[in-house]
């Protein structure tokens, strides 16, 4: 099918577009470096900075992969490094590893119908009947679920199930139930994705912590926060919907769920019986080598496992479990599924987050001149609403991990003079840079919401989105900061 003049134009304009940013992108990797030095900053720290930039630019305008590629041959020439250092930093890492073989868990687990079980068993209860507050939180809660295994996949799954409820019980597109909840479904996937470290921007961030501090925050420490803040916030965006938002929730009372949902998604099969077995080992691995006693060898042999071999471990056992003439896992149909694209950005972080905070540079004097000496002067609980403010504001512009990345050196700065601990300021900062829909390229999710056009408006999304933003920004800094506080001190 031919197109047409103006489609062709459309097409050319978006190319040459591509084509200017990919060479701002290589402007900054490449040539940044050759910029006299600012204040503070070296040689190499001009280097190690105009590589960020390069990376957050890159990532916001021309691809995900194509910028992570660059991003490891510029990272090769700074000084200390090569490539087969970069390479084993990023690649080579244990948290990329982890990352790939966790994605394969859970794809093996997807495949065997665990996300449609755990939406579809969650909204079929009975008890939600004629109670539309208590179904709409339940509604946030299973997407908060499936969103803790894949984000991308609850954010679909849960739009299409609320499309099919409002158009049951006569909500039109663009009712304020229906853009509430749209904007509900966006956060209860990603805190989902945030409310553990196993895989994703947690699993990236808790890294980079750890090289810059030495600070080993483990998968436990991230659940005790994780979990039960972003439940918090759910409970609190329920009442939201109600309260502040003041949405008619009466047609809720006569929705028919058992119409929309497949009833026999709620039925087990015999490979989801399997994948909760091995889901359940994987837990008690996590939660032994956490919990017994440290004297003991079979701690000694799980803490020297960690996530990355007892993950190996159950998918190297799932190869030779055969159900239904079908082995649970087989690596050639899956790998090809992997998200490459975020495999890429965690290779890009890791070396990077090391680059940004070692010794040499002066990005973190820089920074800190810039941010730290002003901040230290504030209060605690000021200084707190104030880089997270930082953090909320500028994650609308581009990746919310290395948004967390840049503002750690200010962090550790002010906390290092201050006397504050910087584990739950840091941990607040991870909620707060997923504060991320003001913008179509904030994050992927932010993405998927704005291209609902159909359901959704950017006028509906400026007139409701900041409100919810404001509001969960008051909890991250009253609550989840405390909250981190008293889990982790």
């Amino acid at each position: 099918m031919r197109r047409g003049p103006h489609e062709n134009n459309n097409i050319n304009k978006t190319r040459k577009i591509k084509y200017i940013n990919a060479i701002i992108v290589l402007f900054f990797m490449f040539g940044f470096q050759f910029i006299p030095p600012v204040s503070s900053l070296t040689s190499t720290g001009m280097h190690v900075l105009g590589i960020f930039i390069g990376c957050v630019y890159g990532w916001s305008t021309v691809d995900l992969i194509w910028t992570g590629f660059f991003a490891v041959i510029s990272m090769s020439f700074v000084e200390g490094y090569n490539l087969n250092s970069v390479v084993a930093a990023g690649f080579g890492s244990s948290t990329f590893w982890i990352l790939v073989f966790m994605v394969l868990f859970v794809m093996v687990f997807e495949c065997a119908g665990g996300t449609k079980f755990i939406s579809s068993w969650l909204l079929a209860r009975k008890i939600l009947k004629g109670k539309p507050l208590l179904f709409t939180f339940v509604f946030l809660f299973a997407t908060f679920m499936v969103g803790m295994l894949n984000p991308i996949a609850s954010v679909i799954l849960f739009f299409s199930i609320l499309f099919q409820i409002c158009g049951q019980v006569g909500y039109e597109d663009h009712s304020k139930y229906s853009v509430v909840m749209m904007i509900g479904v966006i956060f209860a996937s990603m805190f989902g994705s945030i409310s553990h470290s196993l895989m994703g921007t947690p699993l990236t961030l808790s890294n980079a912590f750890t090289a810059a501090t030495g600070i080993q925050l483990s998968v436990i420490d991230f659940v005790k926060v994780g979990w039960p803040f972003s439940v918090f916030l759910l409970v609190v965006f329920t009442l939201s919907v109600k309260y502040v938002f003041r949405c008619d929730l009466k047609p809720l009372a006569d929705v028919k769920i058992e119409e929309i949902i497949n009833v026999d998604a709620m039925k087990a099969s015999p490979q989801l019986k399997a994948m909760a077995v091995f889901i359940i080992i994987l837990v008690l691995g996590l939660v032994g080598g956490a919990a017994l006693p440290a004297t003991m060898k079979f701690t000694q042999i799980l803490n020297a496992l960690n996530l990355l071999g007892i993950c190996m471990i159950l998918l190297g056992v799932m190869t030779f479990v055969k159900i239904n003439n079908e082995y649970l896992f087989d690596f050639k149909k899956y790998v090809n599924a992997l998200p490459w694209d975020v495999l890429f950005i965690t290779a890009a972080i890791m070396p990077l987050s090391s680059m940004l905070t070692m010794e040499g540079t002066g990005i973190d004097t820089f920074i800190s001149s810039i941010l730290g000496d002003k901040l230290a002067a504030l209060p605690p609980t000021l200084f707190i609403a104030v880089i997270m403010f930082i953090g909320a504001i500028l994650t609308n512009f581009a990746n919310n991990a290395a948004i967390c990345i840049l503002l750690m050196p200010v962090i550790l700065s002010v906390c290092a003079s201050s006397g504050l601990s910087s584990i739950p300021i840091y941990m607040s900062m991870i909620f707060a840079v997923h504060l991320a829909l003001l913008t179509p390229g904030a994050c992927p999710y932010a993405a998927m919401l704005w291209g609902e056009t159909k359901h959704i408006s950017p006028k509906d999304i400026y007139k409701y989105a900041p409100i919810i933003m404001i509001i969960f920004y008051i909890c991250i800094i009253f609550v989840g900061y405390n909250w981190a506080k008293l889990m982790l001190g």
